[in-house]
């Protein structure tokens, strides 16, 4: 049987069960399961890179961070691998580590959002607010409709002396996030969902 890698020029989280970041709900399958039938396979792909989503959303970031590490030298040009790889050293503040991954993964892919958002928060943390207010200009390019990239802009430009323009930044998240909720609900209370019959309670 042969397992061919995605295209370069998808991402690695088209090839899996959702947005990792988007999710509140925590992760039901133990990573002691995952590795229990992950040995025998462990040079295929996706193994380690899911591996290590698993541990990261239960704030593993050493395993977490070794799993994507693995997922990387079997697959090198998988640009998600740097990406999350930037996120596990962000989150442990090893912050050159992280820049130097969210650089790896942009290089690869310059059209990818989450870079630019993590490099935001490693140079807003590192107080260089115009490094930081380039990187979220380059991400509010990219995804205008993101509220966190609205939020953080936001802030680094309250921190740079920009009140007013910080300040509308802050409105602007506010109001999408209020949108997207009450797109929600309406979806929910007019029940245009894929399958109804599913939310009924069985006879």
């Amino acid at each position: 049987m042969c397992f061919r890698s995605p295209p370069t020029s998808l991402t690695r989280k088209n090839w899996t069960s959702g947005p990792r970041r988007n999710s509140s709900r925590p992760a039901k399958v133990r990573p002691s399961f995952i590795c229990s039938w992950a040995r025998p396979i462990s040079t295929l792909t996706f193994v380690h890179f899911n591996l290590g989503l698993t541990y990261l959303k239960k704030q593993d970031y050493e395993h977490a961070r070794d799993e994507f590490l693995k997922d990387a030298a079997i697959e090198p040009d998988v640009v998600n691998n740097y990406d999350e790889l930037g996120d596990v050293y962000s989150l442990i503040q090893q912050d050159s580590e992280a820049e130097k991954n969210y650089r790896e993964a942009l290089r690869r892919d310059s059209r990818m959002v989450n870079p630019y958002v993590g490099l935001t928060k490693i140079y807003q943390r590192q107080e260089k607010y115009p490094q930081a207010l380039s990187a979220i200009d380059s991400a509010g390019k990219l995804d205008p409709g993101r509220t966190d990239i609205h939020y953080l802009r936001g802030q680094v430009l309250i921190h740079m002396g920009r009140k007013e323009e910080g300040r509308k930044e802050l409105e602007t998240s506010v109001r999408l996030d209020n949108e997207r909720r009450a797109a929600r609900q309406k979806e929910v209370e007019s029940g245009s969902v894929p399958s109804p019959e599913l939310l009924q309670d069985e006879q």
